[in-house]
């Protein structure tokens, strides 16, 4: 009576260790079908904050990255910025219409540059105002140096009115920024509007587009600069900034410097 029953707890324990054993395997498994796309999505985590982005990814294809900042960005640590290595540029605003200079100006001028980073000036256009009033409070503002990227021109707005008085003070600026500096000016706008009023009258000019919605531009747009999102997350600056890339290496970026 007592052997019958040490082979039926022998073969419950049998059973027993053989579930357990499938039930490991199992698990095993399934934690290597997990392993490469949870490693895949970890790596691509860690790419995205590498370049200083923890809300969006930067177009593939494009390595040289940039900012464009303004007083909108409260106070920027710029040696923060420059010890990631992976801000190569920056577009900061210097004046807008006929008299105003943005109040951050002076120093991300000087910081930027102090720590390594290229930089860019830009003039905020004002239809209201005239064209040279304009090009004169910035030429009065920016002093450029060897290295700098070329001037900028940012037009976002036609109210209306004459179209071709508009087009007058725009070229007027253009004129008078390209005859004092020696380099021409940078055109900056939205892709839609560069594309409507902007396009076949300026498209001898080096253009840097806006497009937040579109993972790869159009066809047939010839763009220096696209500025992706304006939602980046950059160490050292602790509000959301404007982040841009170059199309091309940085020798075709050091032939818009001056």
């Amino acid at each position: 009576m007592n052997q019958p029953k040490r082979r039926k707890s022998g073969t419950k324990t049998i059973f027993k260790f053989l579930g357990m054993f499938i039930l490991f395997c199992s698990l095993c498994i399934s934690a290597l079908m997990l392993y490469k796309p949870v490693r895949r999505n970890v790596q691509n985590f860690i790419s995205s904050i590498n370049f200083g982005i923890n809300d969006t990814r930067p177009p593939e294809g494009f390595p040289i990255h940039g900012i464009d900042v303004s007083i909108y960005q409260l106070w920027i640590d710029w040696e923060t910025v420059s010890e990631q290595n992976l801000i190569k540029f920056a577009f900061i605003k210097a004046t807008e219409g006929e008299n105003l200079v943005d109040k951050a100006f002076k120093r991300n001028w000087r910081k930027s540059k102090q720590h390594g980073i290229k930089r860019g000036a830009y003039h905020f256009f004002r239809q209201e105002k005239g064209g040279k009033v304009q090009a004169l409070n910035y030429l009065s503002t920016v002093d450029f140096e060897k290295g700098d990227l070329a001037p900028v021109l940012d037009i976002e707005v036609f109210n209306g009115g004459s179209k071709e008085k508009w087009y007058q003070d725009i070229d007027t600026w253009l004129r008078i920024v390209e005859e004092k500096t020696g380099k021409r000016p940078i055109i900056y706008s939205g892709v839609a509007f560069y594309r409507l009023h902007l396009e076949s009258r300026y498209k001898n000019y080096p253009v840097w587009v806006a497009n937040y919605n579109r993972k790869k531009l159009r066809s047939g747009l010839k763009w220096h600069f696209w500025q992706h999102t304006d939602r980046a997350k950059i160490k050292g600056i602790a509000v959301p900034v404007d982040h841009n890339v170059f199309n091309g290496p940085e020798t075709a970026m050091n032939e818009l410097s001056f």
